[in-house]
């Protein structure tokens, strides 16, 4: 089906929509029916007036749905997926209507922009520890080019944090007990500095033993010890300037997540089973049961006496490993995650005039982190990664917001340049591999950017929207990959990049790229009556191209990726009936995704090494449809339901195979992502005797059956069937400002896959990590002054 095709059935969906909903006036505000002002487009407006498919959560959307994480967000939106790494709990990995980022490396760019106050967060590094002390979320879906600093082909996610007010003095004081010994202070408070500056200061300690071990040396998994602040001030110079001064902390010190063995690779007397053995190998020779010499070709052609008896020993012996409970596994590292993370942001607003206004925005921020990674999960050392990042970034931006009489514009300028150190260093196969597997670069990305977007006001129902952004990228690499000798660290005895045995002086290669293109914007909308809009939009924005950090003596894997592009064609349907009791928000779209930036593992210069590298990979089309509806039945109850529909197909995805050097052809590969996900929230408030107020809230996610992993010969143990998730709260207030809160997530219990990386090409095992069981709590609360 081509797109032309695809495009005319969206609009026949959409339209069949539309007329199913009664359009009649109404009242712009019915009793319980939130409004929510958003900034999606710089300025403030309602959600239901922007023509721009948003999801959008506000201060008591975020506490009644227990939102305390990054991955919580994604349960109530469609076609979004936010899970943890499988490097890092604390990494929040973003994939919105199909897309997301192929790698966290300084190298690479996000598909999905986050900016907390307007600052770009170019790094999902505890982007999952932080979410506190916020008045609301947004995601935009479809490209972002035209408005926001750094291009993105899926999407952008504004998180705007609780900001001093010169309202005196108030604030809260928060506890939170709940099972595995997880324990959480919260506190924030406000102080007014007289009747023009504000200060508000917030922080978080979280602890908590984890859900998973290690049974084999004890080391606790998925703990948490984390300690996030952030302090706000505010200062009106005049009437018409206005400071806000923002800082923030965070510190990680945790276990890191449970990497789960799934299988254990291949069997060499078992047919059936064409997985590598290496797995079995190293299994085998570390437990005593394989002696070396007996491995074909390392001494003679045959195998020796204890060849096949060993390889079925340690076969057996991982086999054993991928049972039990999906949280414990049987790690021999003490792996680890470590992190500090801080940032300072300057905002200065002018209102020139009643028409003008100018902002300008200037963000610092700083990471380090290091994560050791037991990716096989048993005792033996068949891959060992450790990762290390010290990097910054500085941008500016500066807006200019202008109200004519018949339009609305918004023009800016926008710099970033980020500096860092990016590396890794693993141990692999260590029976067979005498060496350390180093990857060591310095990185310099400058990225700026011009940009304009105007709304005309053509009539009183009719607007037209139309925004161009052109941006230059400038990516710097000098790479200093080599192989060390494990027993020895330090003594370099080969060269990757360059390859050879050369001193350490000359394992350096300088990369520098740079790119250009233009972001755009048309959509036009139009008002059916005071409460029902329909819009149309086509928008199309690219991402950055870069170097392969993790380069290798091979040419392919050494060789830079390009920029990707998405144009979208989207139709939409925002409206309010039924007295204002229903609101119903629809969208179908449909992307066309070129030269997608894609993922591969390929083996490296040592035996048994393996190397991720990021090509273009593919043309897709990605079609798909979304909807929220609100229903307020009674003042007291309110009912939200989401459902989300996207169908990825390749057109052309020829692949560098595992075995790097076949070329595979994927077209007709599954993109690992669930076509369908749906959500139903209910809450009910109402008052109780004695100046009590109670309130509960009942969550229920869906998500469809996908396949982690598309690519695993493992087929079977890669693939997620369909699950469903029931969250649920009890908020009781009650006194001068308490309230005690008893909730829940996952209370079903629900075991399902949430990420996994497959080494069946190459080394020939899978590992898996398993989201998060059900968790409950109890939480204290008490607000003081005007909070």
């Amino acid at each position: 089906m081509n797109y032309k095709t695809q495009l005319r059935l969206l609009v026949g969906a959409s339209t069949l929509l539309a007329a199913a909903l009664p359009v009649a006036p109404v009242l712009a505000e019915s009793a319980g029916m939130e409004e929510i002002v958003v900034t999606a487009r710089k300025r403030a407006e309602s959600l239901q007036e922007v023509p721009v498919t948003i999801s959008a959560f506000s201060a008591d959307d975020i506490e009644h749905q227990s939102m305390t994480e990054f991955t919580d967000v994604a349960l109530q939106v469609p076609n979004l997926l936010v899970a943890e790494t499988q490097s890092d709990p604390t990494i929040a990995t973003i994939t919105l209507r199909g897309q997301n980022q192929a790698d966290f490396l300084l190298t690479t760019d996000a598909s999905v922009g986050v900016y907390i106050d307007g600052v770009n967060y170019p790094r999902q590094t505890g982007l999952n520890a932080n979410m506190f002390d916020i008045e609301r979320i947004e995601i935009l879906k479809g490209p972002q080019g035209t408005l926001y600093g750094k291009n993105t082909t899926a999407g952008a996610i504004n998180v705007i944090a609780k900001k001093p007010d010169m309202d005196g003095t108030h604030g809260y004081i928060r506890a939170t007990l709940a099972n595995e010994s997880s324990t959480q202070i919260a506190a924030a408070v406000n102080f007014a500095l007289g009747d023009t500056a504000a200060t508000r200061i917030a922080f978080q300690k979280t602890d908590a033993d984890g859900f998973g071990e290690s049974l084999f040396n004890g080391n606790q998994l998925a703990d948490q010890d984390e300690l996030f602040v952030r302090a706000n001030f505010i200062w009106d110079l005049s009437d018409k300037v206005n400071v806000l001064i923002q800082a923030d902390y965070l510190d990680i010190d945790e276990g890191g997540a449970v990497e789960k063995l799934l299988q254990p690779g291949g069997l060499v007397i078992d047919p059936s089973n064409t997985l590598p053995i290496t797995p079995s190998l190293v299994a085998g020779i570390s437990s005593g049961a394989l002696n070396p010499i007996d491995i074909p070709g390392v001494i003679g052609p045959a195998p020796g006496p204890t060849f096949i008896p060993g390889l079925i020993s340690g076969y057996n012996e991982l086999l054993s490993y991928t049972q039990g409970s999906p949280f414990d596994n049987y790690a021999d590292q003490e792996t680890y995650s470590e992190a500090t993370l801080g940032g300072l942001a300057l905002t200065i607003s002018w209102d020139i005039n009643d028409k003008m206004s100018l902002k300008s925005i200037t963000g610092y921020r700083q990471w380090e982190s290091e994560r050791l990674l037991d990716m096989d999960g048993s005792p033996y050392a068949i891959l060992h990664p450790t990762l290390f990042v010290d990097a910054d970034v500085f941008s500016q931006e500066l807006q200019l917001n202008y109200t004519a009489e018949k339009s609305d514009w918004v023009f800016g300028l926008y710099y970033s340049r980020e500096e860092g150190i990016d590396g890794s260093s693993t141990y692999a196969v260590a029976p067979l591999n005498p060496t350390r597997n180093m990857t060591d670069g310095t990185v310099e990305n400058t990225s700026k950017g011009i940009y304009g977007q105007g709304t005309f006001h053509l009539s009183d129902a009719f607007g037209l929207t139309v925004g161009y952004r052109y941006s230059e990228e400038d990516k710097d690499l000098e790479s200093r990959n080599r192989l060390e000798l494990a027993a020895v660290p330090g003594l370099v005895i080969a060269c990757r990049v360059p390859p050879g045995t050369l001193p350490i002086t000359a394992c350096a290669a300088d990369y520098s790229d740079s790119f250009d293109d233009s972001s755009w914007l048309i959509s036009a909308d139009y008002d059916l009556s005071d409460d029902v809009m329909i819009f149309a939009s086509a928008s199309s924005s690219w991402r950055g191209g870069g170097q392969n950090l993790r380069a290798d003596t091979d040419s392919a894997a050494a060789a830079p990726f390009a920029p990707e592009t998405a144009t979208t064609y989207e139709i939409g349907l925002k409206g309010d009936f039924l007295e204002s009791t229903l609101r119903a928000n629809i969208a179908v779209f449909l992307t066309d995704y070129e030269d997608i930036q894609a993922s591969i593992i390929v083996p490296g210069s040592a035996s048994g090494s393996v190397v991720t590298v990021l090509t273009n990979a593919a043309d897709a089309d990605i079609t798909g449809a979304e909807i929220e509806i609100w229903f307020n039945p009674t003042d007291d109850l309110t009912l939200f339901m989401t459902a989300g529909y996207q169908n990825f197909e390749f057109n052309e995805f020829d692949s560098l195979g595992q075995d790097g050097i076949t070329i595979v052809d994927r077209s007709n590969e599954d993109i690992g992502l669930p076509e369908l996900q749906t959500s139903f929230s209910a809450r009910y408030d109402t008052e109780l005797s004695g100046g009590k107020d109670l309130g509960v809230q009942l969550d229920y996610v869906w998500v469809d059956d996908s396949n982690i992993s598309p690519t695993s010969a493992a087929q079977d143990v890669t693939k997620q069937d369909s699950f469903g998730r029931i969250n649920a709260r009890i908020d009781l207030a009650f006194g001068d400002g308490y309230q005690l809160s008893l909730w829940g997530r996952n209370l079903n219990d629900e075991e399902f896959l949430a990420g996994g990386t497959d080494f069946t090409g190459n080394l020939g095992h899978t590992i898996g990590v398993y989201g998060r069981p059900r968790t409950f709590g109890l939480t204290l609360s008490k607000n003081f002054g005007a909070e």
